[in-house]
């Protein structure tokens, strides 16, 4: 949101995200679903957490900073495991 949202949008796209750039009124951020941030390119940002606090579920973040791309990354972690195979991980390989 804000002046720059397409640059930014398209940013967060690069990154694997879903992005649209928007002009949404603080009071409208209540009715989105599946809203998981807000990037704002402005500088008062103080109807758009307010109106973010409102929201049921999930905390939803607002992002106004250069380096927001930083807050889009998820870390994920893989465990495999291997006592099915007795723990011999040998036998996982055939």
């Amino acid at each position: 949101m804000g002046q720059g949202a397409h640059a930014r949008a398209a940013q967060a796209r690069t990154m694997g995200c879903s992005a649209i750039a928007a002009t949404v009124a603080p009071c409208d951020l209540i009715k989105i679903a599946e809203l998981e941030a807000v990037v704002y390119a402005g500088s008062d940002g103080k109807a758009l957490r307010q109106a973010l606090s409102q929201r049921e579920g999930l905390i939803v973040p607002l992002l106004m900073d250069e380096g927001f791309e930083t807050w889009l990354l998820r870390e994920q972690s893989i465990c495999i495991d291997t006592t099915a195979a007795g723990g011999n991980v040998a036998l996982l390989a055939s």
